[in-house]
């Protein structure tokens, strides 16, 4: 095989001089490590997985064909060793309101997740049991995970997310608010 150019999608294109046949190298290792990599940004990140497919240049459909040996087998995530100042936590619902994902992350990394239906206090109390303990944890506000924290970590302080006071605030005062009252809040 001897080198003979490249494809549209600039790979390498090999010919064979007895047969004159051409083709490209595939590795499916790396095509199998990228398209995890891939999937484990989709599952942690906030790119929605149209998102990502119009970042890769290929259909939604076909993301989801390739994420979907990956969603037979969960990953594991590194929990920290040591305790972390800062954790910020959120549940994520995929694809309907009954398959959620609570992923927990330092400022450097995700650090845990679990599956669950729901967020509810049960569930935040078992991902509560397998993160140690934080200085501070930044979430939602949502009651059972703050029900859950206060039990599993009782010196943990909490702190309310700033973006989700804000839309809070917004959705009881509307955009535009028409009591003066109001107005002066939204200001």
């Amino acid at each position: 095989m001897q080198r003979w150019g490249k494809t549209v999608a600039k790979t390498v294109r090999f010919r064979c001089p007895s047969c004159h046949k051409s083709s490209i190298r595939k590795r499916s290792d790396v095509t199998k490590t990228s398209r995890y990599q891939l999937f484990l940004l989709w599952l942690t990140g906030t790119k929605s997985l149209t998102e990502i497919a119009q970042g890769r240049h290929i259909s939604r459909q076909s993301l989801a064909v390739w994420f979907r040996p990956f969603r037979k087998t969960c990953p594991v995530p590194l929990v920290p060793e040591e305790n972390a100042a800062v954790l910020v936590i959120d549940g994520l619902y995929l694809e309907s309101r009954y398959h959620c994902v609570l992923i927990g992350k330092t400022p450097r990394a995700v650090v845990s997740w679990l599956f669950a239906e729901r967020e509810t206090y049960g569930s935040w109390r078992l991902f509560c049991q397998r993160v140690p303990a934080p200085r501070v944890v930044v979430c939602d506000g949502q009651r059972g995970m703050r029900s859950a924290i206060r039990y599993m970590w009782p010196q943990t302080r909490i702190q309310r997310c700033i973006v989700h006071v804000f839309q809070l605030a917004t959705a009881r005062l509307t955009q535009r608010p028409k009591t003066t009252a109001g107005q002066s809040l939204r200001i």
